[in-house]
């Protein structure tokens, strides 16, 4: 959250522009987080090609038990911890989506996700098997049939299965979260282009048993300029910058 300087006259020659050099949270999760309603009790959820689940924190997470079962410990705005696991996120949908050739649109994926519900079949969506398989329709197979479920016979049961499955490992590490911090976790806040799914999110609230807020949808890109706005002293400080927040997301709604 500070101004670092101008560019050099010679690269604001080259690209005919002349502009102020901000330094703001980074990489792009750290932005998202904050452009989101993240605190010791509000879960984020960084819902994408890849997910991110985790808390903020005042000292970092140091526990074994933490190291074993993936949790990281990354440095956030305001001297604050990010402490988060990495979870498959919407790759084996989009996958999935490519192996049939884009035939359907990502509503047309959970609408008829959500007319197969009763669809029993689950995955372990974090097998390193699904990261870069030759077919990830064969590969979810694969793992069905060592474990006793039924193929998919339509392509909203398998869209289903995918949908269950991530919702089933956010639970799971929302679970893990309370038990590595000791605290309630008292709703979860979902960014990103994820969180326009509403069966996912709505499975998410149904599984974890705590309140789904959705949006920003743009969460990295109104986190990075929410914190040049308060490094410019347009803001006062970031807690009126998560007022922006708020209004963001009932735009949304």
């Amino acid at each position: 959250g500070e101004v670092i300087g101008k560019l050099r006259q010679e690269i604001t020659k080259e690209i005919g522009y002349e502009a102020t050099v901000m330094a703001v949270s980074s990489h792009d999760t750290a932005s998202a987080v904050i452009g989101s309603l993240a605190a010791q009790d509000t879960a984020f959820l960084s819902s994408g090609t890849w997910s991110l689940i985790g808390v903020l924190e005042n000292h970092p997470v140091l526990k074994e038990e933490a190291r074993i079962r993936g949790f990281t410990n990354e440095g956030n705005y305001g001297k604050q911890i990010r402490f988060l696991k990495n979870i498959m996120g919407l790759w084996m949908v989009q996958e999935v989506r490519r192996e049939m050739g884009n035939k359907h649109s990502y509503s047309e994926i959970a609408e008829m996700a959500a007319s197969h519900s009763d669809y029993p079949g689950v995955v372990d969506v974090n097998d390193e098997g699904f990261l870069s398989p030759t077919s990830m329709i064969g590969a979810i197979h694969k793992q069905l049939q060592e474990n006793g479920f039924m193929l998919p016979k339509t392509d909203g049961e398998l869209y289903f299965l995918l949908f269950h499955s991530l919702a089933l490992k956010y639970q799971a590490s929302l679970l893990e979260i309370e038990q590595l911090t000791q605290r309630q976790i008292t709703s979860i806040n979902i960014v990103g282009g994820g969180s326009r799914n509403k069966l996912l999110n709505h499975l998410t609230e149904k599984y974890c048993k705590r309140p789904v807020i959705a949006g920003p949808i743009e969460a990295t890109a109104l986190g990075n300029i929410l914190v040049q706005m308060v490094a410019r002293g347009i803001l006062k400080d970031i807690g009126e910058a998560k007022d922006y927040v708020k209004k963001m997301i009932h735009s949304e709604q």
